[in-house]
């Protein structure tokens, strides 16, 4: 099998929504995951940010968290990784125009961390085949704490059209 014809069978079986599936305010909710330590080292060694915060107890018990925290990049990464999770952005996803993120609280070796998405805004763009659809976030912790929101910005398919004078 080539890989276009692998590329076709996968298109074809995205369980992700079309861009009018959306509707404003809906909501969508991940599993949770545990933050660990090889989390943090991996990230760091990926990502090259061997920061002392996150990577160095000693030092980081001397600083206002008092120990290591996970980077902010980890957060925003493991974000995506909830959104992929719950399907809805699978397949049909064209593009991620933007997202904004704040940092609220530290997130700490131990943290269970899950995310909360809804439909804030949606914008049809080009001949109606395609949309954005504008998602606000919030990750929590096993708590409830919110420690990271944002807004993400997400071009996605929209359903086939026929041609207005093409077949029926």
């Amino acid at each position: 099998m080539t890989s276009d014809r692998a590329d076709e069978t996968f298109v074809g079986r995205f369980r992700g929504k079309h861009f009018e599936d959306f509707t404003l305010g809906e909501e969508f909710h991940s599993p949770g995951r545990t933050i660990t330590e090889a989390d943090v080292v991996a990230f760091a060694n990926l990502s090259w940010d061997h920061n002392p915060i996150h990577v160095n107890q000693e030092f980081a018990s001397r600083t206002l968290f008092r120990s290591r925290i996970a980077h902010g990049a980890l957060t925003l990464a493991v974000a995506t990784g909830f959104a992929h999770q719950t399907g809805i952005l699978e397949g049909t996803t064209i593009a991620l125009a933007s997202q904004n993120i704040r940092y609220l609280e530290p997130v700490r070796i131990g943290d269970t961390l899950s995310l909360k998405l809804w439909v804030s805004h949606l914008e049809p763009v080009g001949r109606g085949n395609r949309g954005l659809v504008t998602l606000s976030t919030q990750m929590r912790n096993q708590t409830g704490k919110c420690v990271a929101e944002g807004e993400w910005v997400v071009m996605i398919r929209g359903r086939e059209r026929r041609a207005k004078n093409g077949p029926s």
